[in-house]
């Protein structure tokens, strides 16, 4: 795959998350439809791991690190610092569900992150 296609796909990822959230903030998608934010973490997962398995390529770290445990890692790093941003933002511990929310969060993120992991030995970019 040509460098700068991959670069493209996870630029319009990133526009998707962007725009959704957008739209779910104006139209009250996250709270009409419940596996809402599951969807966005699992799209958030898949754009993090593209992001890290493109950095591991140029870093040429395929030497040095295992990237299927690079993936995962720096998902699950960004995903807790995630939803510690979302705490701290609207600090809502005593709800019933925050930590099965934050839970199931983080494992959307793993999830969609796993799928690019699992894939990063077929895809092939030129760097």
């Amino acid at each position: 795959m040509k460098n700068k296609i991959f670069l493209a796909i996870l630029f319009f990822l990133s526009l998707l998350i962007v725009f959704l959230n957008f739209f779910a903030g104006e139209y009250f998608w996250y709270w009409r439809f419940w596996w809402f934010d599951l969807v966005m973490h699992f799209i958030g997962g898949i754009s993090v791991a593209l992001l890290v398995f493109y950095l591991h390529k140029i870093f040429e770290l395929e030497k040095k690190v295992d990237i299927i445990s690079f993936i995962l890692f720096v998902t699950v790093t960004i995903a807790i610092l995630w939803e510690i941003m979302e705490f701290l933002i609207d600090a809502n511990l005593f709800s019933g569900n925050y930590f099965f929310d934050t839970l199931t969060d983080i494992f959307s993120a793993l999830t969609g992150a796993s799928i690019i992991s699992v894939l990063s030995n077929k895809i092939k970019i030129e760097i």
